[in-house]
């Protein structure tokens, strides 16, 4: 990527132009990255949200009493894609 003419390649410019790409690339990286365990995260609780815990709420069992859940009043529906983090 030429970024101007007048820079030559052993000049100081070049190296701080240089880094501020590099850094620019890992941080695009890092956001796109976070972008992505956010959606899995979102996908992850909306599948829970669907599971039938049915037969494991209703079991005697006490092999299955780690697995259930006290669930919230208002468990009727997933939070929308859209909630942040903190908010669900």
């Amino acid at each position: 990527m030429m970024l101007c003419l007048s820079v030559t390649a052993a000049s100081e410019e070049h190296t701080l132009l240089s880094k501020a790409s590099r850094l620019t690339k890992d941080i695009l990286a890092f956001v796109n990255w976070a972008v992505k365990d956010c959606e899995n995260h979102h996908k992850l609780v909306a599948l829970q949200h669907r599971l039938d815990t049915r037969p494991i709420q209703g079991s005697t069992n006490p092999l299955v009493k780690d697995y259930k859940v006290k669930l919230p009043a208002n468990h009727s529906a997933p939070p929308p894609y859209h909630a942040l983090t903190h908010q669900l």
